[in-house]
């Protein structure tokens, strides 16, 4: 029998065929692509230490920034208590400004850590309150140029 009657027995041997002509250098593309794996190293690496204790590090200073936030934060409740015990208007008006800075100084702190936990810089990511709505300061703007114009038209 010669080879072309051995290869055309059937619709089976065929489809064989085709599918290892098609499917052998699939297989063979994976096999190169997923080396086999190499064996545990018992170890650790000098990296892994230094990764385990940069996450430490980071652990302890991120919990040294909410302790602080923390007592700040007492501080603010302690001040708002002074306040309220106020007698006198230079008092009130002494512990408002301490309220004020305590406050803006945990605003600040807790941005700091924000950022240090997220390790970059969040600003991007922070809305803005935007100041309140004002009509006299826009009509004062949309008007100002229009005065400033005829001013400048009748002193000709």
């Amino acid at each position: 029998m010669s080879t072309a009657l051995r290869l055309h027995r059937g619709p089976r041997s065929l489809t064989r065929l085709a599918a290892l002509l098609l499917f052998l250098p699939l297989a063979a593309a994976a096999q190169e692509a997923d080396p086999p794996p190499a064996a545990p190293d018992l170890a650790p690496e000098a990296g892994a230490i230094t990764e385990a204790a940069k996450l430490d590090n980071k652990l302890r200073s991120l919990d040294a920034f909410y302790k602080t936030i923390g007592s700040r934060r007492e501080a603010i409740e302690a001040l708002r208590a002074e306040l309220k015990a106020a007698d006198d208007d230079i008092t009130r008006e002494q512990t408002l400004a301490r309220l004020a800075e305590e406050t803006e100084q945990v605003a600040a702190l807790n941005q700091q850590f924000e950022e240090f936990a997220v390790g970059d810089d969040i600003s991007a990511f922070v809305v803005e309150e935007e100041p309140p709505f004002d009509w006299q300061n826009e009509i004062g703007a949309l008007v100002r140029p229009i005065l400033a114009e005829l001013k400048s038209a009748t002193a000709e």
